[in-house]
């Protein structure tokens, strides 16, 4: 696996640092890059992609093709979510909610037996 010299900005573009990445680790807990980060090849690339993380794996996409979803809680307290569509916001934002203990999901079994006949 061989790594690669590009600039990665935390902080959406305000900074960027020059790191070594591995463009070929899509496990979050082994690579360098988190969601969110934003990554170009140098100060004159034009292009500038995402992290993402879907089902539980790293990947990339322009930041043309993304979106920011803002989720405010009746708290006051905010989400951002960079996602593809409506439908990956919603369920990034439940996952925080899950991580963040503010959201339990429990489940049960049904059988045919539950049904009153």
């Amino acid at each position: 696996m061989s790594k690669r010299r590009v600039q990665v900005s935390s902080d959406r573009g305000s900074t960027w640092k020059f790191r070594w990445v591995d463009p070929f680790e899509f496990d979050p807990s082994k690579s360098s890059l988190k969601p969110g980060d934003w990554v170009r090849k140098g100060p004159d690339s034009d292009l500038v992609i995402v992290i993402l993380l879907k089902d539980g794996k790293l990947y990339s996409v322009p930041i043309d093709q993304i979106r920011e979803y803002t989720f405010t809680l009746a708290s006051g307290e905010s989400y951002v979510i960079l996602a593809e569509s409506p439908e990956d916001a919603n369920r990034q934002f439940v996952n925080a909610l899950v991580q963040d203990n503010m959201l339990v999901l429990t489940s049960s079994s049904l059988t045919s037996k539950d049904i009153d006949r």
